[in-house]
């Protein structure tokens, strides 16, 4: 069973608006603006009060369905084990049925942490020795440094 949550023993009243009220109920206790005093105020803080009460009786009733879910999911598979096992009894002289009842259990799904990894996507990531914009640095005497040279006797 689920702890219960702390905000049944905690004021669940916002900060702000405890500071609203404790200003109204300080200093303007009796004064009212339309629609809005210290009473409606106190209200508002009750209804608050109640739908954080009803929030976590139905955040326990929740958990409490899933941990049953989760029983008869397991009372299920149990008896499946079970009729398998009867299954394969029976089939003994038969081939193409005890085929079938071999063929289940083979089918079964793996736990989450059995599971495979799932592959990375997008590119692969850039060869640290490779570290140039286009790969490896021209080779001297290549068209580009033949051109930088033509640009620099040009510039003379």
């Amino acid at each position: 069973m689920p702890a219960p949550s702390p905000s049944l023993q905690a004021d669940v009243t916002p900060p702000f608006a405890r500071e609203v009220i404790a200003l109204f109920s300080d200093a303007l206790p009796k004064v009212q603006f339309p629609d809005l005093d210290l009473a409606l105020l106190e209200s508002a803080v009750e209804e608050l009060r109640l739908a954080q009460t009803a929030l976590e009786q139905a955040a326990a009733a929740l958990e409490a369905a899933r941990e049953a879910a989760q029983r008869k999911t397991e009372q299920l598979n149990a008896r499946a084990e079970r009729a398998l096992a009867y299954a394969r009894v029976f089939a003994e002289g038969n081939a193409a049925l005890s085929e079938r009842v071999a063929n289940i259990g083979r089918n079964k799904a793996r736990p989450a942490s059995e599971a495979a990894q799932p592959r990375k996507r997008g590119r692969p990531k850039k060869n640290q020795h490779d570290s140039s914009l286009f790969g490896a640095e021209p080779a001297v005497g290549s068209e580009s440094t033949r051109v930088s040279v033509t640009t620099e006797e040009a510039a003379a």
